[in-house]
Order: structure tokens, then sequence, then C-alpha cells
């Protein structure tokens, strides 16, 4: 089994926008790729860090 991690660093003020724009273009891209089974990310408002999964 393999996972990717991806980390990226924005600003705590726009992570609502970060969230929709995993939700909107992000996460189906994703499922059209082959072997594709889920998709989680974490997100720390107050640093703007986000971690996917």
């Amino acid at each position: 089994m393999y996972a990717r991690v991806t980390t990226i660093q924005g600003a705590p003020a726009k992570m609502d926008d970060a969230k929709g724009h995993i939700q909107e273009q992000t996460l189906p891209q994703l499922q059209k790729m082959e072997g594709f089974k889920g998709f989680v990310a974490l997100g720390d408002r107050q640093s703007g860090k986000v971690l996917g999964v």
C-alpha cells in the first residue's frame, strides 16, 4: 500500500477558501486517478498549514 502526503502553507485567513478549492477542484481530480481510495485533509486555522493524505 502507498499513501501520498502533501503539506501546504497558506494565509490563515484563507482557510475557508482553501477548503472550498480542495472540495471543488482538487478532490474531483484525485477521484479520477487509478487506485484512488480516499482523501483526508487536516488544517490548522492558526498557522494556515494543511496536511493532505
